[in-house]
């Protein structure tokens, strides 16, 4: 059974400034989380703590597969709790930027960040989700030439 399809955004130098705004807004998303931790603590012994659980919270670390061949770069990553109409996928030259609103927690956006070692066919790159599972798969630019 397909998957749900996934939004696929292609970054240029026109929509490059909302990527990167998007990108501000969610790091700053983590120290926001620390110092409402913090507060709710009412103790200074784990500020540490607090950082590193609302990075938890807000840096998305999927368990995820590369594949790497002579077509195709596919990523296989798990995001059980990030619906499909809630995740975008953003195409850079060298990096893939998944990005998805949290289904348990509305106020926190997750992103994790796909480095690429080959060029790709941006224009072509396809995702979606299935049970869980967000699946990539990036055509190499040089297959497609003749």
């Amino acid at each position: 059974m397909p998957g749900a399809a996934v939004r696929a955004v292609i970054i240029t130098p026109e929509n490059e400034t909302s990527f990167r705004e998007r990108l501000e807004l969610l790091k700053g998303q983590i120290p926001r989380r620390a110092f409402e931790l913090y507060c709710r603590r009412n103790g200074t012994e784990a500020q540490n703590a607090d950082w590193s659980e609302a990075e938890r919270e807000t840096v998305l670390s999927p368990l995820a597969g590369v594949e790497d061949n002579d077509q195709n770069i596919r990523i296989t990553a798990a995001v059980p709790d990030i619906d499909a109409g809630h995740l975008t996928v953003d195409v850079l030259g060298n990096s893939i930027v998944v990005e998805g609103v949290s289904r348990n927690d509305p106020r926190i956006t997750r992103y994790s960040v796909f480095r690429v070692n080959t060029a790709i066919d941006a224009c072509s790159v396809k995702a979606e989700m299935n049970n869980g599972y967000l699946t990539i798969v990036a055509p190499k630019a040089d297959t497609l030439r003749g």
